[in-house]
């Protein structure tokens, strides 16, 4: 997961003091540059900048490029949460993030569940596969439950007629 959540960062990190400090905790050594300074526990590393705490990998990108719209993400071509090298970063907002990790193969966790939480089995004939077309390709979004839905399809009907409004079908 990039960032908590995106903010515009403060100008103050485009000042040559920050950047020593910055700088301090990065490792050059790899083709990766990796993040030695404080880390979240999902392994992005993170630096205190006025009063807050920041993603590392987005300071990074604004000192290479000048700034990061609070409206997107920076997202890593080499899938390495401390890395903060310029030219391993590009921006993304969070649809560009689930494609990426698609095409990579990064599955999300529910992906390999084998039951609902109603406890019905999540196998091919019954779990229902949600994908949506962002122009970039097909996109999967989540998996649902076939008999879970065909419950709540009944309790909304069932609700609605209830209330002596119309029902489909």
């Amino acid at each position: 997961m990039p960032d908590i959540a995106p903010v515009p960062l403060p100008p103050s990190i485009h000042t040559e003091k920050f950047r020593q400090r910055f700088f301090k905790y990065v490792d050059k050594s790899g083709s990766c540059w990796n993040w030695i300074g404080s880390k979240r526990s999902t392994g992005y590393g993170h630096i205190f900048v006025e009063g807050r705490y920041v993603g590392a990998h987005r300071i990074a990108y604004a000192l290479e490029h000048g700034s990061v719209p609070p409206d997107r993400l920076v997202l890593h071509h080499c899938d390495n949460p401390s890395c903060v090298r310029p030219g391993h970063l590009f921006l993304g907002n969070k649809s560009t993030n689930a494609i990426d990790m698609y095409a990579k193969g990064q599955i999300h966790s529910n992906s390999s569940k084998t039951i609902c939480v109603n406890g019905h089995p999540l196998t091919p004939e019954n779990a229902r596969v949600h994908f949506r077309n962002d122009g970039q390709g097909r996109q999967l979004i989540r998996r649902t439950c076939r008999v879970c839905d065909r419950i709540r399809q009944r309790l909304k009907r069932a609700e609605r007629m209830a209330a002596g409004l119309p029902t489909r079908g």
